[in-house]
């Protein structure tokens, strides 16, 4: 008898290896995709923007997004490992959960994001570029939506259904990339004379502007593809458990935080300490942050494996109690 436990046993460690090496070449495959496809269009930005005001603005550009990075993590809370903690908890109605998380994430982001744009040119002014307050309302609402889909994507991952996460994923970024293209090359080179109301708008506003419009309507098109995911949610949040999960998300926020710091704050330490001008630093931003990106294929691997050993791990986890319980 004991000896057929621990078959039962080798199989269930066997058959989940297989499962997580199969899953994190779909999350690898997409993750290398997109980080391919972005590291693409940083040579077309660059290209692009070469002049000096291009090098400025792309160090805009960097800036924003080193700060919408540190934001993610303050917005997000750390709930996405709460849910994978807890979905697989029997005690645990996972409906209930999913209801209590992504209803969390409404509220709160919502708040969040009012206060952002409440204060959006004192962050602008913060950030130098006082004169486009829109790229800090951009930007929250860009947040706003990600957060709102960290949950949907999550329970993706914690069904095992990577296919369509890695779908929705580049196919996101496909659609970021060519209206990055279209804003900051095609408009202006063939459209530049057009009469149409759409056009003479994107015409009239700044690139960092474009850029973050761009990737605005990519979080809301993926938000929108996940509608399978959250369309059943309903507004009903369970007080103890999310007692429960936000005592175990909590320290993540402050992982999240140094980890995200460390990462992406240099920028803003080159824009405050190098001993130039405002907008010869910028350059200065722009310049290191395009060459930064060719260090994404260092660590592309490192978060495809982590895409699917959180969910991987704790239903690991889940099974071994059960086993260790098992009448022998």
């Amino acid at each position: 008898m004991i000896n057929c436990f621990k078959f039962v046993g080798k199989y269930f460690l066997l058959s989940g290896i297989r499962q997580l090496a199969g899953q994190t070449i779909w999350y690898g495959l997409s993750n290398v995709l997109a980080k391919l496809l972005n590291f693409l269009l940083t040579p077309v930005l660059t290209y692009l923007m070469v002049s000096n005001k291009g090098l400025s603005e792309f160090g805009d550009f960097s800036l924003v997004y080193a700060w919408i990075g540190v934001a993610n993590i303050a917005f997000t809370y750390g709930l996405e490992t709460g849910y994978f903690r807890f979905c697989n908890d029997k005690a645990i109605n996972e409906r209930k959960l999913f209801n209590t998380t992504f209803g969390s994430h409404i509220i709160t982001t919502l708040l969040f994001t009012a206060v952002i744009i409440y204060f959006s040119q004192p962050i602008s002014n913060f950030l130098e570029i006082g004169r486009f307050p829109q790229i800090i309302t951009i930007s929250a609402l860009i947040i706003g939506f990600d957060t709102l889909a960290a949950i949907p994507f999550a329970k993706l991952r914690q069904e095992n259904r990577p296919r369509k996460y890695a779908f929705i994923k580049v196919f996101g970024i496909v659609i970021n990339i060519s209206l990055v293209i279209f804003f900051v090359y095609v408009a202006p080179t063939y459209f530049y004379n057009s009469d149409n109301f759409l056009l003479k708008a994107i015409l009239g506003q700044n690139r960092v502007t474009l850029l973050v419009l761009a990737n605005l309507i990519q979080s809301l098109v993926v938000f929108v593809l996940l509608f399978a995911e959250w369309s059943q949610f309903r507004f009903h949040l369970n007080k103890k458990l999310w007692q429960k999960v936000m005592h175990y998300s909590t320290p993540m926020i402050v992982i999240g935080l140094a980890g995200m710091v460390n990462e992406v704050m240099d920028r803003q330490m080159l824009l405050s300490f190098l001993p130039h001008s405002i907008e010869e630093n910028k350059q200065i931003v722009g310049i290191y942050s395009a060459n930064y990106k060719i260090s994404i294929f260092i660590t592309m691997f490192i978060n495809a494996f982590r895409m699917a050993a959180e969910p991987f791990f704790f239903k690991q986890k889940m099974k071994k109690a059960h086993l260790m319980f098992m009448p022998k």
